[in-house]
């Protein structure tokens, strides 16, 4: 990875002589990797990087979204595959106008 820019923590020039400056490894500690490269992500990597409490919460709110959208379309995809290993006949019933109440007849006999 490269970053070519400042890095600011609180909006402030990092700067061991103001004693503002954070140790990776005491951040790794709080929060994902996948966070981190998320949030050096969202500057580009000539730009000042502001590294803040702050923003590592909205990170991470934007990483569970983005984990979310990537659930949920791993779920449709399979839904529409019928890749959840359900009968042939629960995905037929889904095909036929979502007939809910053969799927559920035949979904409780799944167990």
């Amino acid at each position: 990875w490269l970053h070519g820019g400042m890095l600011q923590i609180n909006s402030e020039k990092m700067s061991k002589s103001l004693g503002n400056f954070t140790l990776l490894t005491d951040v790794m500690g709080s929060y994902d990797t996948a966070i981190i490269r998320l949030l050096m992500l969202q500057t580009h990597y000539r730009s000042s990087l502001d590294f803040s409490d702050t923003r590592l919460e909205e990170t991470t709110h934007a990483y569970e979204r983005l984990a979310n959208l990537v659930r949920n379309l791993r779920w449709a995809r399979d839904v529409a595959a019928c890749g959840l290993g359900a009968p042939a006949e629960v995905c037929g019933s889904l095909a036929a106008d979502i007939d809910s109440a053969r799927r559920k007849a035949r979904c409780s006999r799944i167990r």
